[in-house]
């Protein structure tokens, strides 16, 4: 009975019903009041709901359950971060970090509360152990811009060293690409995003060289590199519609329209190719 008030707690948390959930949460922990899923799921959703105390509680009950999980410090961590309690956060991510040192979660939260302390050197180096566990963490990724927009130069300079470190992995010219993008240095993240893809061809790299040339007005240059990226992912919108729009600025209307009534066959919301 027990899993059903939580699944009914999951969906009522789904539905934005916050009295519901709460019931239903109560119910479950009532009746199995040593199951820590059912106080990491509350946490979890307090948290989201900026209730950082009612989250502690949760979170500090999965430590008294089970001292070697590192769920519950992370959870006291994040919530500290929450509250702007930067060297708090880390104390308790130091230790989640100990329980568990290849969750890469927990180094992307510590870069966040190091930011907070303006120790950028720092910052950056837990998103590259970031990075090194988990090249995909969304989190890390954008923290990566958020630090660069205060310490261009710091971020720079420790990825080239990755860079150097590591001549084979394309996910360092690629991230460096990537800062020079946002930074607005185009023909400079050209060179690097060219890097990453002759060391791994990838659409999404692809998309961004072709961007890049736009932004320079060298649409010639940027036609074969959305090209290249659609013949690996033929159904991606955007790309496509990049596609008519370098066309359409070549000259190639009859061809641009063609890429336009495309996408809209992939996608009939995607409202700038009727545009």
């Amino acid at each position: 009975r027990s899993v059903v008030w939580y699944i009914r707690a999951k969906v009522y948390v789904d539905m934005e019903q916050i009295e519901n959930a709460s019931e239903c949460f109560d119910r479950a922990i009532a009746l199995c009041p040593k199951e820590i899923t059912f106080y990491e799921c509350r946490a979890d959703w307090l948290y989201s709901l900026n209730l950082y105390d009612e989250s502690d509680a949760d979170f500090q009950k999965i430590i008294d359950l089970d001292n070697g999980y590192y769920i519950g410090y992370m959870g006291l961590g994040r919530n500290a971060l929450g509250r702007g309690d930067y060297e708090v956060a880390l104390a308790y991510l130091e230790q989640a970090r100990k329980l568990d040192p290849t969750f890469a979660q927990i180094y992307a939260f510590q870069a966040e509360c190091y930011f907070g302390l303006k120790d950028y050197g720092q910052a950056v180096d837990n998103l590259i152990k970031t990075f090194e566990i988990d090249p995909a963490n969304g989190k890390a990724f954008y923290q990566m811009f958020v630090v660069a927009d205060s310490a261009f130069d710091i971020v720079c300079s420790k990825v080239k060293v990755k860079m150097i470190q590591e001549p084979q992995n394309p996910w360092w010219p690629y991230c460096m690409g990537m800062l020079y993008f946002q930074s607005e240095h185009y023909a400079m993240a050209i060179d690097h995003l060219k890097q990453s893809f002759h060391l791994m061809p990838n659409p999404l790299v692809a998309y961004y060289v072709a961007d890049a040339y736009v932004r320079l007005s060298r649409p010639q240059q940027a036609l074969p590199y959305v090209e290249q990226a659609l013949a690996m992912d033929s159904t991606h919108v955007r790309w496509r519609v990049k596609k008519a729009d370098i066309e359409f600025e070549l000259g190639n209307f009859d061809q641009a329209l063609r890429d336009y009534i495309r996408s809209i066959a992939i996608d009939s919301d995607e409202a700038y190719a009727y545009y």
